[in-house]
């Protein structure tokens, strides 16, 4: 394994893992999507994951991420305002040939809400050029965002046709059975944290299921 450059950071939450993720009908296809990333990055490239809000995307990126780079791989995950903000941070440094090396030799790009791109064409414009510098060397790259690629508004094009290049599952929301496997999940958790210090009847667990229907976080 080779050594990763001194000052490496990932920004990979170590909490995000697959064992810590529930699974259940609405995200099966997706958990698939990104275990197969993992036997072989840069087969299913890039991978497009896309669902509302609170739904798990971000989970399966630092799953992904955190397993990956155990493996010792060069692994980045950034939200996308962050490429924004570095890049715009590059150019007023007169550092864009640093910006650029570094992005273009990451063996694997998670990118977080793309749709934060929306009319920054400067941005669209490095980011399209650092998404073919890593699809030509194999790396891996995988996006989320709150829509399908064809619905982005305000991306340019092209960035939507290699998106749809590639493989795109979405994240559906969650059916009453994975909800209460999530509430007891999360209970397990807090007993574990402060044992017999939180007792929360069946009956209000059965209503936290049936009620919050929409975003698991």
């Amino acid at each position: 394994a080779r050594d990763l450059p001194v000052g490496f950071k990932t920004n990979l939450n170590k909490e995000m893992t697959f064992e810590t993720f529930v699974e259940g009908k609405s995200n099966q296809l997706a958990k698939a999507a990104c275990l197969s990333v993992i036997k072989e990055p840069g087969i299913l490239n890039p991978l497009y994951i896309y669902g509302g809000v609170g739904l798990g995307k971000t989970h399966l990126l630092h799953s992904i991420g955190n397993q990956l780079s155990s493996e010792n791989k060069k692994v980045v995950y950034l939200h996308s305002e962050k490429f924004v903000q570095n890049m715009v941070t590059a150019l007023r440094n007169n550092q864009m040939e640093e910006f650029k090396k570094f992005y273009r030799n990451l063996d694997v790009l998670l990118l977080d809400d793309m749709q934060f791109f929306a009319g920054k064409e400067r941005s669209q414009e490095e980011f399209f050029h650092t998404f073919n510098a890593l699809l030509d060397k194999g790396s891996q790259i995988i996006v989320s965002a709150d829509r399908a690629p064809n619905k982005l508004s305000r991306i340019q094009e092209r960035i939507k046709s290699r998106f749809s290049g590639g493989l795109v599952v979405d994240i559906q929301k969650p059916d009453y059975e994975l909800r209460k496997k999530i509430v007891s999940n999360k209970l397990e958790e807090l007993d574990n944290l402060h044992p017999n210090q939180i007792k929360i009847s069946k009956d209000i667990q059965d209503f936290i299921s049936t009620e919050i229907s929409a975003s698991i976080r």
